[in-house]
This record gives structure tokens, C-alpha cells and sequence, in this order.
């Protein structure tokens, strides 16, 4: 592996936060006694954006996304006055777990992928069933309607 791959890897594996008043402004990575290594910036000067920063936002987004969920299934199930799942809470499920997937990739971090992952095949099956079962009474003509 060549000296600037290597350096560009641990960008990416190791994080510091995003400090960027301490992000060279020089476009390359920056490397000295007892520093991290820090991704170069996406834009140079003042107020600057990192890579880091960015992969940050996405997993805010993606938290939030995958948040969100709990809190429109519990509006749901009190209005409902008995506990619902919502297909809201599935779509969510996906939205926020796809990203939280792609953050956890990007930071090259395995508990995380395989963690989300897994919740994702999950996530993607209820919503396979939900709508199979739409589909098969929309066929039969049922009026009963899934509490999903």
C-alpha cells in the first residue's frame, strides 16, 4: 500500500471530531508527534467542511431518521389507545437503518454493519408482508384492514 493510501485509510478508520480550526488548509492529510490523522477538507478556508464532518451529519440524519420511528408508533398506539406499529415505523426503519448501514460502511466499522444489516432484512420483510397481505385483500375484496 502506497504512503498516501495508508494515510488516507486511517483518515477514515480513525476519528477525532470535527475540529476544523485544527484541518489543514493545505489539501492533504496532516500527520505530526502524538497528532491523528485528519481528512483533508472538501473546500479550502475559512469554515472549511470535511469529509469527517459530512460522514457526521449523515449519521445525525440517519439517527434521526431511525428515531423517529418510536416516536410516530407511540403517537399512533395513544391515539389508538392499544399498541400499534404503524407502517410509518417500518419505512422509517428502512430509511434510517439504509443510512445508518451506509454511515457504519463508511467508517468501516463491522458490529455496526452487521448490526445493521441484519435490522434492515427485518425492517424490509414487514413491509413485504404489510403489503402482501394489502394486496390479498384488495384481491378478495376483504374490509378487514391490518392494524399495520
Amino acid at each position: 500500500m502506497m504512503d498516501a493510501e495508508r494515510r488516507l485509510f486511517a483518515s477514515v478508520i480513525q476519528f477525532s471530531g470535527p475540529r476544523m480550526s485544527q484541518t489543514p488548509r493545505t489539501g492533504s492529510c496532516a500527520e505530526g508527534p502524538g497528532k491523528r490523522l485528519r481528512p483533508a477538507p472538501v473546500l479550502k478556508g475559512e469554515g472549511a467542511v470535511t469529509a469527517e464532518y459530512g460522514l457526521l451529519v449523515l449519521g445525525f440524519v440517519a439517527q434521526g431518521l431511525f428515531t423517529a420511528r418510536f416516536l410516530v408508533q407511540w403517537v399512533v398506539s395513544e391515539r389508538a389507545g392499544k399498541s400499534v406499529v404503524p407502517v410509518a415505523f417500518w419505512l422509517l426503519s428502512v430509511l434510517g437503518g439504509g443510512l445508518l448501514l451506509v454511515y457504519a460502511v463508511l467508517r468501516r466499522d463491522p458490529v455496526f454493519i452487521l448490526g445493521q444489516a441484519g435490522g434492515l432484512l427485518i425492517y424490509l420483510r414487514n413491509l413485504y408482508l404489510i403489503f402482501r397481505e394489502r394486496s390479498r385483500q384488495k384481491e378478495t375484496g376483504g374490509s378487514e384492514r391490518p392494524e399495520s
